[in-house]
């Protein structure tokens, strides 16, 4: 009787070993950390009419976002380079216009900055390409990776009339990009301000956003001017994507855009303006503010398998 006994406990306790090593196993499938990557995106202040200045003020910008963030990805916003003026092409930071070859000293600034962070930094700026004849300038953001190499390029596709009228050419393509990023693929795309804008649609046209999400774009990281917050946000619902919106602030009450980060519930993660909390100023006052480069705010984004 004893005998039996003890082979009952023996086989009770193997069972419960066996039972337990099962629960080890399921616990260590489910328990894995998520896969995330942070970005960040900021809202500039312009300085009209120089773009050295801009280009310190934004370096610096870069710089504090870095340190205090550590992001894989930061955004800037639209036409931070002294605005939209195409013409002249130089390779001067003292040109009043914001056209520059990729070789210009804007593109070699940034690309020092991706590297010295190690982070992709996607930029707007308006730029032609190399070997395109006739020559035509478009409203461009790019991507540059942590190696200091662009990596992706999208042209503004709805270009209102006034940047036309300066001499901005319409842009056709809507690519996706894969980020290498913490030995992750991530597929990113990018548009530019008025591309979010419902009326910059024919009817039944398809929009950028979702275009990109049809291509698989899992982030879309939006450069802008405009204010198109409720735009992004009903994309970021509809198609099922992140929206990273870095907008422009110039203490003025006349429609320059807030930034935000949505995720694809159409939760927004962060809203904020370089205004936020202060009072309006004039453009005068705004031209000569000194040591404020504008703001910023970032947030972590689990990448799905």
């Amino acid at each position: 009787m004893m005998y039996k006994m003890r082979i009952v406990l023996l086989l009770s306790v193997f069972a419960l070993i066996c039972t337990g090593m099962i629960f080890a196993c399921g616990d260590n499938q489910t328990s894995s950390p998520e896969k995330t990557i942070r970005v960040a995106t900021t809202c500039v202040k312009l300085r009209l009419g120089s773009k050295s200045t801009n280009l310190t003020a934004i370096s610096d910008l870069i710089d504090k976002t870095a340190k205090a963030s550590q992001p894989d990805i930061i955004v800037l916003s639209e036409s931070v380079f002294t605005r939209m003026n195409p013409e002249p092409v130089s390779n001067s930071t003292s040109d009043t216009g914001n056209a520059e070859e990729l070789s210009g000293p804007v593109v070699e600034a940034l690309k020092k900055k991706a590297i010295e962070h190690g982070c992709y930094l996607a930029f707007n700026l308006n730029a032609p390409y190399e070997n395109e004849s006739p020559r035509r300038f478009y409203n461009s953001n790019f991507i540059i990776s942590p190696e200091g190499k662009i990596v992706g390029r999208y042209d503004k596709n709805k270009v209102p009339p006034a940047e036309i009228e300066m001499g901005l050419s319409i842009g056709s393509g809507r690519p996706v990009f894969d980020l290498t990023i913490k030995g992750m693929k991530v597929k990113v795309g990018m548009a530019i301000c008025y591309d979010l804008a419902y009326d910059a649609y024919a009817l039944g046209e398809e929009r950028v956003a979702n275009t990109l999400a049809k291509n698989g774009a899992f982030i879309v990281l939006v450069s802008t001017i405009g204010d198109f917050t409720s735009e992004a946000l009903q994309d970021a619902k509809g198609y099922g994507i992140y929206m990273v919106v870095a907008g422009q602030d110039k203490y003025r009450d006349d429609g320059y855009g807030a930034s935000a980060i949505i995720d694809p519930k159409g939760q927004i993660l962060k809203q904020f303006t370089d205004r936020t909390g202060l009072p309006n100023q004039s453009f005068e006052q705004m031209l000569y503010r000194k040591g404020e480069d504008g703001s910023f705010a970032y947030a972590d984004i689990v990448i799905a398998d």
